[in-house]
């Protein structure tokens, strides 16, 4: 707070200080500051992909249910969204997206771990993908929202595969969705493409200063992070043996439902304790469902460091 001036609010941004944040989050990550295009938040970088790959009659495949921007900005450039389904996928792998390639095709994107559901596909399974797409001459997005929680990065394929690009953000593992700031990484030539139809001034001068303090204390956030994909996995682990069905992820969500009920005893210990989630069975908000369950009334919660030890897991139990 004592690094806020006047000048933070009252001017726009220099260039100059976006290359201090692309230089300092290219040697955390281990890249080339040209490998990073920032923008206002990932979704933006998404747009901003599907502006330069996609024209009218165009086509975008993902799997289905997913982040819903993928298809909300694919129909604003014309593009059709090829939506394939989470069963399917889950049975199949990347197979799934190669068997729904067609010659329209213009972009693939991976959300890697899997949202809503936390999937996790391999590296190796990546590379597959990826370089069947090179072939076609298809860009492959991988979407790591949600990376700082999940086995790894595909960071490492972007020399071997020059048609990737990989989506980031400071919202989930770092906490800062109110500041907005997103980032692509990729090739060269990726980045200069989808940084010409970027924003003027993506970030705002105070967004950039928290994120350059977030960079600072990185090892605060990783602790964050693996400390929550511990507790979320001992919390998976005393759910089951409670009696409750639960869909593992390996992000900061996890899906559950009793065994033998309808919910509706946790859910309203939930809303005792004024615990904030989502579930199926409410009259508003997001509804929460699970491929290959008819059961309309899972929970989703979002967990962090000691969840299992929080009151209301414990009245839970």
């Amino acid at each position: 707070i004592k690094t806020l001036t006047q000048e933070d609010f009252i001017t726009y941004p220099s260039y100059a200080e976006y290359a201090v944040l692309e230089d300092k989050l290219a040697k955390y990550l281990g890249v080339n500051q040209n490998n990073i295009s920032l923008s206002t938040g990932s979704d933006s970088c998404i747009k901003d992909l599907i502006q330069v790959t996609c024209t009218e009659g165009s086509e975008i495949v993902s799997v289905s249910p997913c982040f819903p921007m993928y298809f909300v900005y694919g129909l604003g450039f014309g593009a059709k969204f090829t939506g394939i389904d989470y069963l399917e996928f889950s049975q199949k792998g990347v197979d799934a997206y190669l068997d729904h390639i067609s010659e329209n095709t213009r972009l693939v994107i991976l959300t890697n771990p899997g949202s809503p559901y936390g999937e996790y596909t391999k590296t190796s399974e990546i590379s597959r993908l990826c370089k069947s797409l090179e072939e076609k001459g298809i860009i492959l997005l991988v979407d790591e929202a949600y990376v700082d929680f999940s086995p790894g990065s595909c960071i490492h394929l972007l020399e071997k595969h020059k048609n990737m690009i990989i989506s980031r953000t400071f919202s989930k593992g770092w906490g800062a969705a109110g500041t907005r700031v997103g980032y692509f990484i990729g090739n060269e030539n990726l980045i200069e493409l989808v940084s010409k139809v970027k924003l003027t001034y993506p970030i705002s001068c105070t967004s950039m200063k928290f994120a350059l303090f977030l960079l600072d204390n990185s090892d605060i956030v990783e602790k964050y992070c693996n400390d929550t994909a511990k507790d979320r996995n001992i919390l998976c682990d005393m759910l089951e043996k409670s009696g409750y069905d639960v869909v593992r992820a390996n992000t900061n969500t996890i899906h559950f439902h009793e065994s033998e009920g309808d919910n509706s005893e946790t859910i309203s210990i939930l809303d005792k304790y004024n615990v904030s989630f989502k579930c199926g069975g409410r009259k508003t908000g997001t509804s929460v469902k699970v491929p290959g369950d008819k059961r309309t009334s899972w929970i989703r919660l979002s967990v962090g460091p000691g969840i299992h030890e929080t009151k209301f897991i414990r009245k839970i139990f």
